[in-house]
């Protein structure tokens, strides 16, 4: 088993996470039919996200997965955004690699009318030719709204999927060809 720490370094923020290689090589490939793959034929990379997600086309060159979530509690809606663009971002990225490519990373939460919005964002620059920007969010309700309010959600637990599906961000195989790994919104 190899081990894997990662420091990620945002505005003074300094989050350390042990990723266990073995358990996400695990986790996304022994175990790959509890998991859909999704490929974009433009940039020509792929990742896989949970059987029960929900793919949603919103947009050329954007996406949305709506993932499962925990019921009965602050947390009501959780997802990932997809956003592909040609050109490049011109940031070395934040000291990650996955499969190569170095990754940004910004943290951030918004507020609106009594919804709190926490996002993990991720911009990838693919292929010297396509920006990937994965938005990971998690919709709450504040809990200060409720006389009663529902329990707590368990980020830690709600928030380990994405960084699963980060880990399973790859190239198609050499030589496929766009016509050969369709978009799974398409």
């Amino acid at each position: 088993m190899i081990n894997v720490i990662v420091v990620i370094r945002i505005r003074s923020f300094a989050a350390i996470l042990l990723v266990s290689v073995a358990f996400v090589n695990m986790a996304c490939s022994a175990k790959a039919g509890l998991y859909k793959v999704y490929r974009d034929q433009s940039c020509g990379f792929e990742f896989r996200y949970p059987s029960d997600g929900k793919l949603i086309r919103i947009a050329s060159g954007a996406d949305r997965v709506d993932l499962p979530f925990v019921s009965g509690t602050t947390l009501c809606d959780k997802y990932i955004l997809i956003n592909v663009s040609s050109g490049r971002e011109d940031s070395p990225g934040d000291g990650l690699q996955i499969n190569g490519m170095k990754l940004k990373f910004e943290l951030g939460s918004e507020g609106a009318a009594g919804s709190i919005y926490d996002f993990i964002r991720c911009t990838v620059t693919f292929a010297d030719r396509c920006q990937i920007v994965l938005t990971f969010v998690l919709h709450s309700v504040n809990p200060e709204m409720f006389d009663s309010p529902p329990p707590a959600f368990d980020r830690a637990k709600e928030v380990l999927p994405f960084w699963l599906i980060l880990a399973s961000l790859r190239p198609l195989p050499d030589g496929s060809s766009p016509g050969n790994y369709p978009h799974a919104g398409k």
